[in-house]
């Protein structure tokens, strides 16, 4: 080949005839993705109960709200405050009964020391009768 005449080669019926013809498609190119989660008409497509499922939730934020309100309410209330006492008292009642337990058993352990008899690292089992 001393002088190529290229576009002649290229165009010659035995090299077109070899070629794969170009693919059209009867589609547009698609767009981005749109996110369901994001764009509600599209979740809608996708779940249909998707809007029941937003207006329930809706009435639900309503309802906790108000009950937060009613509590709150209620807790600031000469009722609320009466019952917060009578907590109040039990846990104090709770606690001192506690301190003495543990006032009682380090005398029972001081009275052991002092006597000769109380080895720390003994295993004591304790009889439950």
């Amino acid at each position: 080949m001393a002088v190529a005449d290229l576009a002649r080669i290229i165009n010659s019926d035995q090299v077109q005839g070899k070629l794969r013809a170009i693919k059209s498609s009867s589609f547009a190119e698609k767009t981005a993705r749109k996110n369901p989660l994001k764009n509600r008409t599209l979740l809608q497509r996708l779940n249909p109960y998707s809007k029941v499922q937003r207006a329930l939730e809706a009435k639900a934020v309503v309802a906790r709200q108000e009950a937060r309100k009613a509590a709150i309410k209620h807790k600031h209330s000469k009722a609320g405050r009466a019952e917060k006492a009578i907590r109040t008292k039990r846990h104090l009642a709770l606690h001192s009964g506690l301190e003495s337990s543990f006032a009682a058993a380090q005398k029972i352990i001081d009275d052991e020391d002092a006597a000769g008899k109380y080895n720390p690292n003994a295993n004591y089992e304790e009889n439950d009768e």
